[in-house]
């Protein structure tokens, strides 16, 4: 478990409101256009992209409401975060430590 715990601090806390701060909110038609161009991007971003992406949308949604686009945004992104954790935990033969913690509680 101790391998995966800074991981799993590092896609987690930057979800949170008040990490990675931006200042003050991007104009709610800033928010639209990078969430449509968001949604159509084909490429594989960095992590830390990814999670930036996340943390604005989150800003958006507490500025300006929720909004559909958000949502996939975010989605989208942590699917994306999720695949590669998996894959991560699995090329470095963590997977059976992992099923067993988690059988045991260890969560």
């Amino acid at each position: 478990m101790h391998k995966l715990a800074p991981l799993v601090l590092l896609l987690l806390v930057p979800l949170s409101s008040d990490t990675l701060g931006q200042q003050h909110a991007p104009t709610e038609a800033q928010c639209s256009a990078d969430a449509r161009a968001w949604t159509k991007d084909q490429t594989t971003p960095p992590m830390a992209e990814l999670v930036l992406r996340n943390k604005e949308m989150g800003t958006c949604g507490d500025s300006y409401g929720t909004h559909d686009l958000y949502t996939a945004v975010v989605l989208g992104n942590l699917t994306e975060l999720t695949s590669r954790t998996f894959h991560f935990v699995d090329r470095h033969g963590l997977s059976a430590q992992f099923g067993k913690e988690d059988n045991d509680g260890q969560r």
